[in-house]
Formats: structure tokens, sequence, C-alpha cells
């Protein structure tokens, strides 16, 4: 061999070599690519409840913002955004009690169904937070155990509850003169009269 051809052996060699790894390079980073966009679109479909940071609470007199308060209950705010964007409390009425108002989904439910009530208990760690005007929460059902069904917005400070007997979720930011004007309308649960007032849709920002 010829130091010639020998040089255009080596420049042959070399070229593929370079194409190979330039090839492979391409794709790697293709690759990556795609895989990246897969990932963020598997996070934005499944995990977007935990990105949503405010909610619009549309009732028959008005409508209340809601912020959530996911660092003090993160599952709370995962299943009132799971529950209220299926419809589960869409058309209930809103009733008062000495703290404020609240909605008990659980009203349309066949309490004869075995099994029912269990399935929408969960459980989240439950800090003892004073329950002051403007705060969002579900009631405690044991220990950790939590029940979505029922929801209150609390229009005063200090309210005489037990500390803890609640997992605040939420805060109302505007549109509190709803919530007020709920209460004064609105009937106490066992009073027997109709309430007027009905919650209509949540919408999330």
């Amino acid at each position: 061999m010829t130091p010639r051809s020998s040089s255009i052996d080596t420049a042959v060699y070399w070229g593929i070599f370079l194409f190979a790894a330039v090839s492979a390079t391409y794709l790697l980073v293709t690759f990556i690519q795609l895989s990246t966009r897969e990932d963020t679109a598997f996070i934005a479909s499944t995990n977007y409840r935990q990105q949503v940071r405010y909610a619009t609470v549309q009732t028959s007199v008005g409508s209340m913002k809601i912020t959530f308060l996911r660092s003090q209950a993160p599952a709370a705010t995962r299943q009132f955004l799971r529950l209220a964007q299926s419809g589960f409390y869409d058309e209930t009425k809103f009733y008062r009690f000495p703290g404020g108002v609240f909605i008990e989904s659980g009203l349309a439910l066949d309490a004869s169904s075995e099994g029912q009530e269990s399935s929408y208990i969960f459980k989240e760690y439950v800090q003892k937070t004073p329950m002051t005007r403007g705060l969002v929460a579900m009631p405690r059902r044991g220990e950790e155990k939590i029940d979505p069904r029922l929801v209150l917005i609390f229009d005063e400070d200090e309210q005489p509850v037990t500390s803890g007997a609640y997992v605040a979720f939420g805060r109302v930011i505007e549109g509190m003169v709803v919530a007020d004007k709920i209460k004064k309308v609105s009937p106490n649960l066992n009073q027997g009269t109709p309430a007027p007032v009905s919650f209509i849709s949540l919408s999330t920002d």
C-alpha cells in the first residue's frame, strides 16, 4: 500500500467516524428533547391541580375568589379542586352556621349506600389553626381524616370551635361580601326552610 492510498484510507476512516459521531449526537439530543417534552406534557396533564393558585367560586348571588394554602393542606386543596371541577358541588345549597356559611354535597347522597361515605374521606395532617374570617375549610372526621363533602367559609375571627376540628385549605381574597350576603339569607340546616343560594361552578386561574 502506497503512502498516498494509506492517507486516503485514514481520511475516509476519520470521515466516517466523525459522521457517525455527529449522527449519534444528533439522535441523542433529539431523543432527550422528545423525552423532555413528553415529561412536561405528562406533568401538565396529571399535576395541573398542583399548579393552580386561585379559583373563583360562582354562586347564584355573586362570586368569591379563593387562594389556596398548599403548604398547609396540599391533599385538601387537590381533593377540593378535583371534586369541584367534576361538578361534585354544583347546585349544592348554602346554609348558615354560627361561624359562617357552608355547603354539604353529602346531603344529596343516599346515606343507605354502604361504603359511599368512606369513598370520599382522605387523610391530611391537621394543623391547629384558629379559624378566622375568610378561611375555607373542611371538617375532620377522626384522626387525620378529612371529609370533603362539607366545605365551610368562616366569616368571623376566633370562632368558638375546637382547634384542629377543621383543616383550612384556602382563603377568600375577593368577595367576602358575597359570603356575608349568603349568611343573611340562608337558613340553618335543620330549620326546614328552603335554601335560596346555590354553588354554581368553579373556575381556576
